[in-house]
């Protein structure tokens, strides 16, 4: 049996989800992907402090709103013209990697020579 407090905050998110679609005129499908890609992220993501999940997970969430059209249509390119990519799909995709991808261009900055070696470090 689920605890009551479980189903009351999935219902009240769906519902705080749904009334934001409805006036921001974004599509319902990409804010719950939106939201479980940057809620698989921080469920994922290790030696963070609560404020930094807190901060990482609106980022995410964001990016997947805002990158949900072109990462679905990336998907789109190696697959059949009759399957079609929902940009809710794009919009998980974003909003789980686009965290990983940009702390992983952070750690690379500290040393942009790196970037550039392509064979590889001697």
């Amino acid at each position: 049996m689920t605890e009551p407090i479980t189903t009351f905050s999935a219902s009240f998110t769906v519902f705080l989800l749904a009334i934001a679609g409805l006036f921001s005129g974004i599509h319902a499908d990409v804010l719950m992907g939106s939201f479980a890609g940057a809620v698989v992220f921080i469920m994922t993501a290790q030696k963070l402090s609560v404020l930094q999940k807190i901060v990482f997970f609106l980022t995410a969430f964001v990016a997947g709103c805002v990158a949900a059209k072109l990462v679905a249509d990336l998907i789109a390119i190696p697959l059949p013209a009759s399957i079609v990519v929902s940009e809710g799909i794009g919009a998980l995709i974003a909003g789980a990697i686009s965290m990983k991808l940009l702390q992983w261009l952070i750690v690379r900055a500290e040393h942009p020579e790196d970037l550039l070696n392509i064979r590889g470090k001697k």
